[in-house]
């Protein structure tokens, strides 16, 4: 989960735990500080498709990263890119290359004239470059929509793991303890009873 305003922050890497995934989606808050102003997709994308990429690194490690078919990003944005380091086609230049499909969605209101602007002509270049596909939206049931679409079209099943906790005490009394307590007993006996048993015999 990576968002984006006038820089690109990761909120979440890749994960199976879907569950605190969607608790980050639900408390997002639109970025309306004046030094954060603007829109950064460029960078966010780049972000996305490096973070991708390096799941080749784990295929041997990680059996539940292997079965993963295939590799998307879901680009949702409600302006141009007018911001950051890396271009938009710079960055679907690297998806094209690392086979990473792009889904664009430009969210706006409902204009009389619903042609395409220059910045959503640019998405629709990006996500037909990549394999993926471009929505233009006015609300959020539309929005349900187009992601209800891509998951179709997306069928690859990927299993949410459980995570679990391991907890680890400390048991150097247990053990140290008693091995001291029988020294003692032994350097006790040693001085006493059996002192008095090796010089009668």
């Amino acid at each position: 989960l990576i968002t984006f305003a006038r820089y690109a922050d990761t909120l979440s890497p890749l994960t199976f735990g879907h569950s605190a995934l969607i608790q980050l989606v639900e408390d997002l808050e639109i970025q309306d500080l004046p030094n954060e102003d603007g829109t950064a997709y460029g960078d966010a994308l780049a972000a996305a498709c490096a973070q991708l990429d390096r799941m080749n690194a784990w295929k041997e490690k990680d059996d539940d990263v292997a079965n993963v078919q295939s590799k998307i990003v879901v680009l949702l944005t409600d302006g141009e890119n007018n911001c950051g380091l890396h271009l938009p086609q710079e960055a679907a230049g690297l998806a094209k290359e690392w086979g990473i499909k792009v889904y664009t969605v430009s969210l706006g209101e409902a204009a009389e004239d619903d042609s395409l602007t220059d910045s959503e002509q640019l998405l629709s270049i990006i996500s037909e470059g990549t394999g993926g596909a471009f929505w233009k939206i006015h609300d959020a049931d539309e929005l349900e929509e187009a992601y209800a679409t891509i998951d179709e079209l997306e069928t690859s099943e990927i299993r949410s793991a459980t995570l679990s906790r391991t907890e680890y005490t400390h048991r150097v009394r247990e053990v140290v303890l008693p091995a001291l307590l029988l020294l003692l007993l032994e350097i006790l006996l040693s001085a006493t009873l059996l002192r008095v048993t090796e010089e009668t015999a």
